[in-house]
């Protein structure tokens, strides 16, 4: 995972417990967009590489991701209003946040 400096967080790799935070559970080896819809639920479009070369405004988060942090099996990401974002494996409670 990434986070670029206009707010975008791209995701790519192993993807086999949902761990990229894209909605699914596949491997994805083009950095992806990682995006959320006003509710907080995730979506997803692939990226053409890096932000520099265009993400589409209707597909930017309404939110910018302010830092990522991942694990082998589950990602979490943080906007800059605080609010915090998880995805993959659970088997360990890893995902669940506890405020």
């Amino acid at each position: 995972m990434a986070v670029a400096a206009d707010g975008c967080a791209f995701s790519w790799g192993r993807g086999c417990e949902g761990q990229l935070g894209l909605g699914n559970r596949e491997d994805v080896v083009v950095p992806s967009l990682v995006s959320f819809n006003e509710d907080g639920s995730q979506r997803s479009e692939a990226a053409d590489g890096l932000p520099s070369k265009g993400v589409p405004a209707s597909l930017r988060p309404k939110r910018e991701v302010a830092g990522v942090a991942a694990g082998r099996l589950h990602s979490v990401l943080w906007d800059s209003n605080g609010r915090v974002y998880t995805a993959g494996c659970n088997d360990d409670g890893q995902v669940r946040v506890v405020m």
